[in-house]
C-alpha cells in the first residue's frame, strides 16, 4: 500500500492489518511478506475509520457498517443495520471478551459475537 492514503492500523500476533482506500492488506512480520487473499488485498465498500484485531478475528469500522475477518474460516462477513447495529456509519471498536462495542453515527451498538449458537 505505499504511495496511497492509510486510515487504520492494527496487528495481533505476527499479522499486521493495513485499511485505506485499496481496502485491506495483511502482512506478515515474522515472513515480512504480503499475505494474499483472502486476507489480504480484500476491498471494502467505502471509507474505513479503524481496524480491531484479536487472535480469532478482525474487525474493519467502515461508512457502511462492519466487516469481520474471521481467521480460522479464512472468510469476510459484513454487518449492518439489519444485523443490528443502530448506525450505518461505524467511527469505532472496541472488543471487550465475548462483545464487541461499536460506536456509530446513531450511538452505541452491543454485539454478543462469542455467541455459541452463532452460525457466521
Amino acid at each position: 500500500p505505499v504511495g496511497t492514503p492509510i486510515f487504520a492500523v492494527t496487528s495481533c500476533g505476527d499479522t499486521l492489518w493495513v485499511g485505506g482506500w485499496q481496502g485491506i492488506e495483511a502482512y506478515d512480520l515474522r515472513r515480512q511478506v504480503w499475505l494474499a487473499p483472502p486476507a489480504g488485498r480484500h476491498k471494502i465498500g467505502g471509507r474505513i475509520y479503524r481496524l480491531r484485531a484479536d487472535r480469532s478475528a478482525l474487525w474493519v469500522a467502515t461508512e457502511d457498517g462492519v466487516y469481520k475477518y474471521d481467521l480460522h474460516g479464512q472468510r469476510w462477513r459484513h454487518f449492518g443495520v439489519r444485523d443490528g447495529l443502530v448506525g450505518s456509519r461505524v467511527y469505532d471498536i472496541l472488543l471487550d471478551g465475548d462483545y464487541v462495542w461499536f460506536g456509530t453515527n446513531r450511538g452505541l451498538t452491543r454485539f454478543y459475537w462469542n455467541n455459541p449458537y452463532r452460525a457466521d
